[in-house]
């Protein structure tokens, strides 16, 4: 969309985070994960997607993780969730401060706005020093981007262009699918337990992060959001961060 591309160009580089392409998204994840043991990588929600190579981590027993536990449970500000605390033993198996990585694919969407700030706290608290955070998640500029690009063509009756691959029940040939998509998007496809309950963009991902203690912050915005975040410490900016800067100044 030219739109979106445009309003790419003009974003400013915050001080706090890097915007970045989808192949250094690539390379700062191979770079930082590969060489670790599963024991210190630990994925939360990847449900029946995981590669096998993290120690696994979901509130759905039937999927036989490695770890059973509602994540909500643990820093969800609410008397439900606490109260369920004593049905996920496993709990007392996380390894606090000892992971070097720690992922979320397509899982922080599925977790209450409201819980946010505490969220990425407690996110922060799993991992060592130096230990870096993947994210992955739908993209607010995008969806919005999308919807706001098209909406005149629709008020004249023209069918508009999305990609209604994303789910079943879409497609193209139906005039007013798109605002099916965006529901879609916005909330998920209404499985059984398959919901969204927020939904960010790059500025507001990248403040949840920094003043969770994450200071090295790269963000590649496409039609999701790809996020690979170091944890601040004393030793300063990782090697591969400086390097990718000096990549982007160059081809610059």
């Amino acid at each position: 969309m030219k739109l979106f591309r445009k309003l790419k160009k003009q974003t400013e580089y915050s001080q706090h985070f890097t915007l970045v392409g989808n192949n250094e998204i690539d390379n700062a994840i191979i770079a930082a994960s590969d060489d670790v043991d599963k024991s210190l990588k630990l994925d939360i929600g990847a449900g029946q997607d995981c590669d096998g190579v993290y120690t696994t981590l979901d509130c759905d027993s039937s999927i036989s993780p490695d770890l059973v536990v509602d994540i909500r449970s643990i820093f969800a500000p609410s008397d439900y969730y606490r109260e369920r605390k004593a049905l996920y033993p496993d709990i007392d198996d996380i390894r606090y401060g000892k992971y070097k990585v720690v992922r979320m694919k397509h899982t922080l969407e599925h977790i209450e706005w409201l819980y946010y700030p505490s969220l990425f706290e407690w996110l922060s608290s799993l991992l060592c020093d130096n230990g870096i955070i993947i994210i992955d998640t739908p993209n607010l500029e995008y969806i919005s981007l999308m919807y706001l690009g098209n909406l005149d063509k629709q008020r004249r009756g023209e069918k508009v262009g999305f990609p209604a691959q994303e789910h079943p029940n879409l497609s193209n040939s139906e005039l007013f699918d798109m605002q099916r998509w965006v529901n879609f998007k916005l909330f998920s496809g209404c499985s059984p337990g398959d919901y969204h309950f927020g939904c960010l963009d790059e500025p507001s991902i990248a403040n949840f992060l920094y003043n969770s203690g994450f200071k090295s912050i790269l963000i590649f915005n496409g039609k999701s959001l790809r996020v690979v975040a170091y944890k601040d410490t004393s030793t300063g900016i990782p090697a591969l961060l400086d390097l990718i800067k000096k990549d982007m100044k160059d081809s610059q």
